[in-house]
């Protein structure tokens, strides 16, 4: 049994009937969140109540609003690391508008995207969330990453399930934060990789090729989809494309960029 909920019209009752259904659900396999307009703090509100009573539940979740840079530090609060949502298989983070990431919040992203092998080792935040002030701001959010670890949780591990499917949309990065998240994904088990309306470039197509291992066996067929990105279609852009086709010919690109056309 599956559900996708989309929470956007329910109100607090609402909410507390979904609630008791979900608890009841004992034979749930699937449960995908989609919530949207993040930038209204009752949309926040709900995603915190998601969160807190069914995070272990989560195989997809869906983060969608316009001033990315009130709702991204909430999600990050709530949701400070890939351990706290063990079963995810889809993971969506979508800006209408594009929205420069700030640093910081590259290490929450890089957390949220890694596989276990990389998550064991990059868990100190949700203990360290749990001593500071709420909300998070982008004031005070440059504490949040420290090097201070907690031991990998065996009933976590045993839980893990690898992500198949990762969007980023409309968010925009520097150069090596882009490395940074495309060194941190499995791109082995990943089905869809959608980094749309981003300014993806040919500088992150070179890394990607470098940063995949020789003999990858990947799980399935990845389709990487670089719609309205900055990768402009040309002759070392064309070249490029050849070499990720040998080194990783399970990788099937989509791209449209009107200004190519």
């Amino acid at each position: 049994m599956s559900l996708r909920l989309d929470p956007y019209d329910l109100t607090d009752i609402g909410m507390d009937c979904v609630e008791r259904v979900l608890e009841r659900s004992k034979d749930l396999q699937e449960l995908k969140v989609d919530i949207s307009a993040l930038q209204e703090l009752n949309q926040q509100n709900k995603l915190a109540r998601l969160l807190r009573g069914q995070s272990k539940r989560l195989t997809a979740l869906s983060l969608e609003g316009d001033s990315a840079h009130e709702w991204i530090p909430k999600a990050a609060e709530l949701c400070p690391a890939r351990c706290d949502l063990p079963i995810l298989r889809g993971f969506c983070l979508s800006c209408p508008k594009p929205f420069k990431v700030p640093h910081p919040f590259v290490q929450w992203i890089v957390s949220m995207v890694s596989p276990w092998s990389r998550v064991s080792a990059l868990m100190p935040y949700a203990q360290w969330f749990a001593t500071q002030p709420s909300p998070m701001t982008l004031d005070n959010v440059e504490e949040l990453f420290q090097d201070t670890y907690f031991p990998p949780l065996l009933e976590i591990a045993e839980m893990w399930m690898p992500l198949m499917d990762v969007y980023l949309k409309g968010l925009e990065f520097e150069p090596e934060d882009w490395k940074r998240i495309i060194a941190a994904l499995d791109l082995s088990t990943l089905e869809t990789l959608n980094l749309s309306n981003s300014n993806f470039s040919q500088e992150q197509l070179t890394t990607l090729i470098e940063l995949i291992p020789q003999g990858t066996n990947p799980v399935r067929r990845l389709k990487l989809h670089l719609y309205h990105t900055d990768l402009v279609i040309c002759p070392s852009t064309i070249t490029l494309l050849r070499k990720l086709a040998e080194k990783a010919p399970h990788i099937e690109i989509d791209i449209y960029n009107p200004c190519d056309s």
